[in-house]
């Protein structure tokens, strides 16, 4: 406001930015990431580790999918901002927690079963 009460800010206000179109690698990077926090977000139970921990850990995966950030248990001084993707440890990741529930549940059913016996 200027000296009067008048509006003397004579700017244009900004045009809305124009949306990015994403690269199709971008679009997998962000999909990818989503559905690695998906996992996260709503876990399996696991025998190994809780529900809590698992979703820490989806957490650091999608980080390190998206931003390129240091894989779960990798020092952040021993990684160089110029290394690859872990896209092994990725597909390890998701693979470890689908066979890890998948074997908690049915090592859950056939207990139930016993006991229903």
């Amino acid at each position: 406001m200027g000296f009067f009460g008048r509006n003397t800010d004579t700017r244009i206000p900004p045009e809305p930015e124009a949306l990015q179109v994403l690269s199709p690698g971008d679009m997998g990077l962000d999909t990818l990431a989503a559905v690695v926090r998906i996992l996260g977000e709503f876990p399996f139970d696991q025998a190994r580790t809780t529900g809590a921990a698992f979703s820490r850990l989806a957490e650091q995966w999608a980080r390190h999918v998206t931003t390129g950030t240091p894989p779960p248990g990798v020092a952040t001084t021993s990684y160089s901002s110029e290394a690859r993707r872990d896209w092994t440890g990725v597909r390890n990741f998701v693979a470890e927690y689908c066979g890890d529930a998948s074997t908690h549940t049915r090592t859950v059913l056939g207990d139930l079963r016993q006991v229903i016996w």
